[in-house]
This record gives structure tokens, sequence and C-alpha cells, in this order.
């Protein structure tokens, strides 16, 4: 007491605990209304499974987008299972269109093998060719039908025989003369002999400029040339 005043010390110490209770005070308040704020906006649980359903629903199938463009792996794939092919074969197709090896299409897939089989091949015939020679399903059947029509001006009467056991001719494309078939500097000629059978016919490949009969080693020269 000084004067007749009393005067109350507080410590510091207790003045800092008053104050974190206050403090603490006020934290629990404000949360405990943020927790009644958040409740009111919380999705229910079903109703989350709900639009979480609807939105996997919206979105599209990779698989489907895939098989929807004609010219994807996924869409060559389809195709040719469809039709029977074996795996093994399909598989040599896929992965030389996922390398940019064989260019071509689902659609024109599809018109090659019926061209083909529509000339007398079978389905199991079509497939070995293609596994011998993947280009020829990224020909097209305006090349493949000259390529037969040639085939048949030279005088070949068994034209599937001929195209499955020399397959790697449907590559190529009939020369302006009339006179070869054509890939690049390859060339190719095919000379008959009467009936003009499998047994009756001589396909000759060779490079642009060529040398013939000079050597045991060069090609046999076509009628043709």
């Amino acid at each position: 007491m000084v004067g007749g005043t009393k005067i109350f010390n507080i410590s510091h110490c207790g003045c800092n605990r008053f104050l974190r209770g206050a403090t603490s005070q006020r934290q629990l308040s404000v949360s405990r209304q943020g927790r009644r704020s958040e409740a009111k906006t919380r999705v229910p649980r079903r109703q989350w499974h709900c639009r979480a359903a609807s939105a996997l629903a919206d979105q599209e199938d990779p698989l489907v987008a895939a098989e929807a463009d004609p010219s994807s792996p996924a869409a060559i794939q389809k195709y040719l299972a469809s039709i029977g092919w074996q795996s093994a074969w399909i598989d040599g197709v896929v992965e030389r269109v996922m390398k940019r090896q064989l260019v071509t299409t689902s659609n024109n897939c599809q018109e090659v093998v019926e061209y083909l089989m529509s000339e007398g091949l079978s389905e199991f015939q079509v497939c070995n060719m293609v596994s011998l020679c993947y280009e020829i399903l990224s020909s097209n059947v305006v090349n493949l039908q000259g390529v037969v029509a040639f085939m048949a001006a030279k005088g070949v009467t068994d034209i599937p025989g001929v195209l499955s056991l020399h397959p790697k001719l449907l590559a190529y494309s009939v020369a302006p003369d009339n006179k070869l078939l054509v890939k690049g500097k390859m060339r190719a000629a095919i000379v008959t002999r009467p009936p003009g059978g499998v047994d009756d016919f001589r396909v000759v490949i060779f490079r642009e400029g060529a040398a013939f009969n000079t050597a045991p080693v060069t090609p046999w020269k076509p009628d043709d040339l």
C-alpha cells in the first residue's frame, strides 16, 4: 500500500498466461464456426460417388478413341483380328505401323484383303503373303489391279498361284511402257511359256541399269528388253 492506495502487482508470467487463454478461446470459437460452415458445404458421400461415376462416364475410353482413327495401330489390329488373322501375323503388321515402317489404314487394309480374296486367294494365303511383304497393305486396289492385269497380259493364267509364290510383286507398279514392273530403281519382268501356269513362268528381278548375260551371277535377260 502506498499513500493509502493498494497496488496489485500482476506478474509478467501471469499476464502472458491470461492472454494465451483468451487467444485459445478465440481460436476455438473460430475453429468451431469453420467446422459448422464446412459441414454445411460438404458433399454427402453418396452424392460424391455419383459425381465421380458421372465424370468417369463422360471421359472417353482411350482404346475406343484410338480405334476410331483408321490410321491408328489399334484400329488396324481390330480389323485384322475381326477377319480371323493369327496374332503372330497381326503383331508383325502392328509393329511396323507403330515404327512408321508401314503407312496404311484399317479401311485400306480391308479393301486390299477383300480384293485379293476376290481374285481367288484364300484368307490364309493373303495372311502368308502379307507376312512376307507387309507393303501389300500400304498399296491400293488400283495399283493391285494394274499388277494383276499386267500378269494376265503376260500370259499368266494361275494368278493366285503366282501371287502366293511371289507376293512382293504386289509392291511394284506397272511401268509406263507396260513392259516391266517398277519399284524405285528395282525392276521385275515376267516371262511365261504356254500354258502359263505356275510351273510355266519366270520372274526376273533386277536393278535399273543392270548388265545381262555377262557373268554367271548376272540376271537372265527378259525377252522384252
